[in-house]
């Protein structure tokens, strides 16, 4: 075993792990470019696609699509607008909370009160009406 087989060796392992890592990217190309004919294939139908070659760049699809930056960009658009939708909750959510605060007399001009003082309002009332009603003996 002497230095021309491991030069050997070293370059077939790495050509090997070139192999590996670049064919990937050509098996991605190459089914790819096997959907583009079979959807030509499909909108021009079998017969029109083997008869007529010349017409095929006519059906040819795009599929670009969306790439990666218009992915991220789209992202950042729903995030833009969850945060303005947020915002204008919660500015809605104060606007209500003051209305409320400052809301202090009913439309009669009575004082609105809050449910404390409406329960024990309704407790004094109870007991006054009890004290109307005749005792049972």
């Amino acid at each position: 075993m002497g230095e021309s087989w491991w030069n050997r060796r070293a370059t077939l392992l790495n050509d090997l792990k070139d192999l590996k890592e670049n064919g990937d990217a050509a098996a991605i190309a190459a089914s790819k470019a096997k959907d583009r004919r079979r959807k030509t294939r499909q909108n021009m139908g079998c017969l029109r696609y083997y008869l007529c070659p010349c017409r095929r760049s006519a059906y040819v699809v795009d599929d670009s699509g969306l790439t990666e930056d218009a992915l991220i960009e789209e992202a950042k658009q729903r995030e833009i607008e969850a945060q303005k939708q947020k915002l204008h909750d919660a500015l809605a959510a104060r606007a209500r909370k003051d209305k409320k605060a400052t809301h202090t007399e009913a439309a009669d001009g009575r004082k609105v009160l809050s449910k404390d003082e409406r329960k024990e309002r309704a407790k004094k009332r109870r007991q006054r009406d009890m004290k109307d009603l005749p005792s049972r003996k």
